[in-house]
C-alpha cells in the first residue's frame, strides 16, 4: 500500500497543533508557574487539533 502524501490542510493542522501544545506545555509554565488558566486555552486547542489531524488522516487513508 502506498503512503498518502500530506495535503496542505494536514500540514497546517499539524503545525498549529504542535505550536499550541508547545505553547501550553513549555512557554506558559515558564511565564506563569503553576497551573495557570492561560495554559489551558492553548492546551485545549492543541489537543482538539491533534485529534482533528488524526481523524482527517484516518478518513483520507481509508477512502
Amino acid at each position: 500500500m502506498e503512503k498518502a502524501k500530506w495535503s496542505s490542510a494536514e500540514v497546517v493542522i499539524f503545525g498549529v497543533a504542535v505550536f499550541c501544545l508547545i505553547l501550553a506545555l513549555v512557554v506558559a509554565p515558564v511565564f506563569s508557574p503553576g497551573i495557570a488558566s492561560a495554559q489551558w486555552v492553548p492546551l485545549g486547542i492543541g489537543a482538539f487539533l491533534a485529534f482533528e489531524f488524526v481523524d482527517v488522516r484516518r478518513r483520507r487513508t481509508s477512502a
